[in-house]
């Protein structure tokens, strides 16, 4: 397993967590991405009032939901994405359903497109050098397990 755990205090809200949470000003805002192998990612992802105790691990309160991807590979170059999106707030609401459903697939698909540049970029030059940034960490950390697992299992 890799994780990051992005713990954020007192911070604006994004538009989506505002809405969702009824916020009117800063919150505690959380993000806990676990990837496992093969290829299951749970991205847990909430805010709440300054000081509630989130931060801490009492994520009870404001709002918490999980992002779910299990990008299952079919060739070398490519992948079938499942996801899925459960959320702890507002689940009797209507209008958040949809909110939330149009959100959220928004992201997704806008994921989608950044992944398959990504591939294309590859595939005009396979020996290119990678550029890693700081936020690359979990994947970089990921991907070096995966390779370690792999050639365990070719040397077994």
């Amino acid at each position: 397993r890799v994780t990051m755990t992005r713990l954020m205090p007192n911070v604006i809200p994004s538009p989506f967590h505002r809405i969702a949470g009824d916020f009117a000003g800063n919150v505690d805002r959380w993000m806990i991405v676990e990837a496992a192998v093969p290829c299951h990612i749970d991205v847990d992802v909430g805010s709440a009032e300054v000081g509630a105790g989130v931060l801490d691990g009492n994520r009870l309160q404001g709002i918490a939901y999980h992002a779910l991807n299990v990008p299952t590979p079919e060739t070398a170059t490519t992948t079938h994405f499942f996801y899925a999106h459960a959320r702890l707030f507002k689940t009797g609401d209507a209008a958040m359903d949809e909110i939330y459903r149009r959100d959220f697939l928004k992201v997704f698909t806008e994921d989608v497109a950044v992944i398959e540049a990504q591939q294309a970029a590859i595939d005009r030059d396979p020996g290119a050098e990678w550029i890693d940034i700081n936020v690359d960490a979990p994947g970089i950390a990921m991907r070096r397990l995966l390779r370690e697992r792999i050639a365990a299992e070719g040397a077994g």
